[in-house]
Parts: C-alpha cells; sequence; structure tokens
C-alpha cells in the first residue's frame, strides 16, 4: 500500500489528525518490541501472561513512530517519557487485524479464500482441497496447524491460525507469487483473538464439534459461539467487501445441523453434507478396508487411501467446498476426483508407518476424547479376527485436565492392550498427568501399563505386536518435538527432538531383527 494511502486508513481508524503533517513512512506493524524498526508501528496487548504495555517506552527507543495500545496514558510506565502519538483502542486485536489488512492491501479480497474450521478434520480436509485444486492445475497456498506452503515456500507452523500481521502478509506475498485460492484452517482462538476477522472469505467449512480447548473457551456453549462467529459476522463483512461467501455444513454433526438452523432462518447461503441425511451431497455405498475407502458421493464414485470412515466426512467437506467454484473453474470436475484419490497420507493423521513383516502401525494427532475414540472405532472395524489392537497414548500438560480420564477410559475400552505415558507434559509432572488420566480406567480393566519414557512406550508396544496386529500411537501426530519440564528451571519448558514416526520406524527395524 502507498504510505500515503495507509496514513488515511490511520486517520479514519485512530483519529489521528492530519496524518500528512507527521511525514511518516511506515516501514510494518509489529506487536513484538524487541523486532521494531524505524518507521514501525507498535501495538501494545494487555495479554494473559505479559502485558506489552510495559514495553512502549522500549519501543519508542528503537524508532516506533506511532504506538498503540489499550491503556489510558496515565497507566503506562514511563508515560512521562513517552513523546511519541500515542493512540488508545479499546480491543488491540482487532486494531492489529484492521491495520494489517489495511497495510497489506486487502489481499484477501482478491484471493478465492476457503476456511475450514471445526473440532476435527480441519487439517485433513484443507490438504484434501489444496490437493484437488493442483490436480486442477490451479495454484494453491495453504495455511494450517502443520505448515503454510505455496509453490516452493514452507514454512512450520506454530499456531493453527496465524496472527492477523502473519496472515496478511502472507496472503499478500501469495497474490503476488500468482496463488490464486487459499485454503486454511481457521482455529477458535483465531476467531476469537480476531485473528482472521478482516480476512474476506468465498467458502467457510464446519466439520464437527466436540469437547476441546475448554481451558479457554470454558464452555460448549461458548465454543460453539466462537466457531459461529465466522459464519455471521466474519462472513457478512465478507459479502460487504464484494465476496459471495456460502456455508458448507456437516449435517452429521449436532451443532453442525444447529448451525444450518440458525443460518437458514437468517437466508444465508449454505450447502450441506452427510453420510446419513437427506443434503446437499450425501454419501452412499461405502467400502472401507485397511488400505483405503471407497464410496459415491451423489452417484459418482470416490476412491482414496486416506482410512477410517470419519475420513469420508473429510472428503465430503472437501468435495462440498471445492465443488462451489465449479460455476467459474469447470476443469474442477475431473481435479476433485483424481484429488481425493491421490491425496497421499496427511502428516500424523493416521500416518503409516512402513513395516515389512505384517505389523500395521499408525501414528495420528488425536490428542481429544472425540479423535481417540473415531480413530479407535476405526481401527477395531479393520482388525482381522485374531488380530489386537495396541495404543500408546498419553495427554499433554498445561491443558484441559478434565479430558484426561475420559481418554484414558476410551484407549481401554477400544483397545486389546494400553501404554499409558507421556505426551507434552510441559510444565507440568508426567507422572500427575498419568495419575489424573487413570481415574478414568473401570475397575475391571487391568489390560494397560504405565511406561513414563515414550520412546520406551512405542518400542514396548510394537515388541508386543503380533503379525496381524495394528498399533495406534497417539497424541503428537506430526510433532517432531516433545515439550518437557525445564530440568533446571522451574515452571519453564524445555523442548527436544521427537518424532514418533521415527522412533517407531527404528522399533519395527528391531522387531524386523
Amino acid at each position: 500500500m502507498m504510505d500515503n494511502d495507509f496514513l488515511l486508513t490511520l486517520k479514519n481508524f485512530l483519529g489521528l489528525k492530519a496524518a500528512e503533517s507527521l511525514h511518516l513512512r511506515i516501514n510494518k506493524i509489529t506487536t513484538d518490541s524487541t523486532q521494531v524498526e524505524d518507521g514501525d508501528i507498535f501495538v501494545a496487548q494487555k495479554g494473559t501472561r505479559v502485558d506489552s504495555h510495559q514495553f512502549l517506552f522500549q519501543a519508542q527507543a528503537k524508532g516506533a513512530k506511532i504506538l498503540i495500545g489499550e491503556k489510558k496514558i496515565h497507566e503506562i510506565e514511563h508515560k512521562q517519557k513517552i513523546s511519541t502519538p500515542y493512540f488508545e483502542v479499546k480491543s488491540a486485536k482487532e486494531t492489529i487485524s484492521k491495520l494489517a489488512a489495511d497495510f497489506y492491501a486487502h489481499p484477501s479480497r482478491v484471493l478465492k479464500i476457503i476456511g475450514v474450521t471445526g473440532t476435527s478434520g480441519k487439517t485433513t480436509t484443507t490438504f484434501l482441497i489444496e490437493n484437488i485444486l493442483k490436480e486442477s492445475g490451479i495454484d494453491v497456498g495453504l495455511i494450517g496447524t502443520i505448515y503454510c506452503r505455496y509453490q516452493d515456500n514452507k514454512i512450520v507452523s506454530s499456531l493453527t491460525t496465524p496472527d492477523s500481521i502473519f496472515l496478511q502478509k502472507k496472503l499478500l506475498e501469495m497474490k503476488k507469487a500468482g496463488v490464486k485460492f487459499v485454503v486454511m484452517e481457521v482455529s477458535s482462538h483465531g476467531i476469537d483473538q480476531a485473528r482472521v476477522s478482516d480476512i474476506d472469505f468465498d467458502v467457510v467449512v464446519f466439520t464437527n464439534l466436540s469437547p476441546e480447548h475448554l481451558d479457554y473457551h470454558k464452555t460448549m456453549e461458548d465454543y460453539y459461539n466462537s466457531k459461529l462467529k465466522l459464519f455471521t459476522d466474519i462472513s457478512k463483512k465478507s459479502q460487504k467487501n464484494g465476496k459471495n461467501t456460502i456455508s458448507v455444513i456437516n449435517l452429521d454433526d449436532a451443532y453442525g445441523r444447529r448451525l444450518f438452523q440458525y443460518l437458514k432462518q437468517s437466508n444465508a447461503s449454505c450447502v450441506t453434507f452427510s453420510k446419513k441425511e437427506k443434503s446437499d451431497y450425501l454419501v452412499q455405498e461405502v467400502s472401507e478396508h485397511v488400505e483405503g475407502l471407497s464410496f459415491k458421493i451423489n452417484e459418482k464414485t470416490y476412491q482414496t487411501t486416506l482410512i477410517g470412515n470419519y475420513n469420508i466426512e473429510n472428503v465430503l467437506a472437501a468435495v462440498a467446498a471445492s465443488s462451489q467454484f465449479l460455476k467459474e473453474y469447470p476443469y474442477l470436475k475431473t481435479g476433485i476426483l483424481s484429488g481425493v484419490k491421490k491425496i497421499q497420507n496427511v502428516p500424523g493423521r493416521l500416518e503409516r508407518v512402513h513395516s515389512q513383516v505384517g505389523l500395521h502401525v499408525f501414528v495420528d494427532y488425536a490428542h481429544k476424547p472425540d479423535a481417540l475414540q473415531k480413530v479407535l472405532e476405526t481401527l477395531r472395524t479393520l482388525l482381522d479376527e485374531k488380530a489386537h489392537l495396541i495404543t500408546v497414548v498419553g495427554c499433554g500438560g498445561d491443558r484441559d485436565r478434565s479430558k484426561r480420564p475420559v481418554m484414558a477410559q476410551i484407549a481401554v475400552e477400544q483397545s486389546d492392550f494400553v501404554f499409558f505415558t507421556s505426551d507434552n507434559p510441559r510444565t507440568e509432572d508426567p507422572q500427575v498427568i498419568l495419575n489424573e488420566m487413570i481415574k478414568g480406567v473401570p475397575v475391571d480393566q487391568d489390560h494397560f501399563k504405565i511406561e513414563l519414557d515414550r520412546k520406551k512406550a512405542i518400542f514396548a508396544a510394537i515388541q508386543m505386536a503380533e503379525v496381524g496386529d495394528i498399533v495406534l500411537i497417539a497424541g503428537k501426530g506430526h510433532e517432531d518435538y516433545q515439550l518437557l519440564p525445564h530440568p533446571q528451571k522451574k515452571g519453564e519448558v524445555q523442548k527436544i527432538h521427537f518424532d514418533d514416526r521415527e522412533i517407531a520406524a527404528q522399533a519395527i527395524e528391531m522387531f524386523n531383527k
């Protein structure tokens, strides 16, 4: 954006008087005082852990030309030393979103943007849509839990939905590189914290909703209402900015049905998908096996190497979302079929670890009750009559503690044997986490073992397995690290390299010997 245009935005948005007279040349917008350079706008936030208003003077000293915050000037440390223009706003997060979109010239208004939200299935659905678009010869970008990528560019993600400054900057980069579509995961945190408030969506997808992030949202109603904003406030803003935003909704989920009824009353544009309900995209004639799935959607036959009945919902969501662009891109018709068929393992989503000795070893990201239930039920249906299902699972530290006993109960009820082990304990004592999990094991169940060392647990599970058995290593999926209590610094976290897939491959090699 030209400086004069952005100065006009500042003038309108912040009430900045005679912006032109300041002769500003804005370099960037940042919330990190350590990254401030001459000509930056620094936005301070109260935050849950750190109040960055304490760094306003530091940002000024490093060359910030405009300071923005949520506190009144008399509440700020070193206020007497602050000479740079300071502007108080009601919500720093909404301000950041608005300014970032303006600064990077609203790339989402030109790009086709598909947003996918829900508790489970976001990553697989976005990978499927990405593959469909690639198979159709369309240049596409992906933003999500695993990474942000387009063309030959790839950045490992730290958040499912990045902050609004990063998002707008990357969307502009993609636009300039010739990308036409961007498919992105939209988390409830991302919605609630205004990271996507100024992204204009063409299609928004609802996969499902089950208990998760209740340490943050507190209740399922709050969790649902957070997701709802994507289909109401954000979609309405997208439409106001010229998009014909369409909602794609899963009718097999109770919250999906609720969402559909709500949107239907407001005459919003919706399409639906289901495995059993009357819908716009209906699945029939399902055949599933350990090597993949085949089924029909509206009389067209689809095949995929993805396994598990729940992946049918992900395929449905991807097909329904992609089909909304058929009028403008008719060649998507063949790309949809081949994109679903040619999809490779999604990293950490029932990802197979190769074995030549008849073991079926899978690594999956399932770290919440509903996801674990679905994965275990799926694998159990694929077992041969005399084969066994062995599970390795734990729970993350510094997260919702209420799901720990529920996870343990599901694991023992659905598995022939379970190894309870450390996941990402973070600052918590791993033993305490496991003790809380074990409270959920029914008193008449004893087919489990506690092994704090995750590597030893994975080795033990594979050594226990026999030909034809299935081993599930759940919880960390694509992650190649483990977050442990720091051995010297209490209350801090130590990050070490740890990849379930690598450890499982080592264990399989030992099994072969």
